[in-house]
C-alpha cells in the first residue's frame, strides 16, 4: 500500500482566495519540490 502526504497552502488577497494542495508519497523528499511550486505562485 502506498500512502500519500499532503501539504495545503491558502493564499488570500483583495477578496480572492486560492487553495493549493500538493501530494506525494510518505517519506519521499517532498520538501524542495513543494517549496518550488508554492514559491512560484504569483497573483496576476
Amino acid at each position: 500500500m502506498v500512502r500519500d502526504a499532503f501539504e495545503r497552502y491558502a493564499f488570500y488577497r483583495q477578496g480572492h482566495e486560492v487553495d493549493l494542495t500538493l501530494s506525494g508519497p510518505v517519506n519521499a523528499d517532498n520538501v524542495d519540490p513543494w517549496r518550488i511550486v508554492s514559491d512560484s505562485f504569483a497573483w496576476r
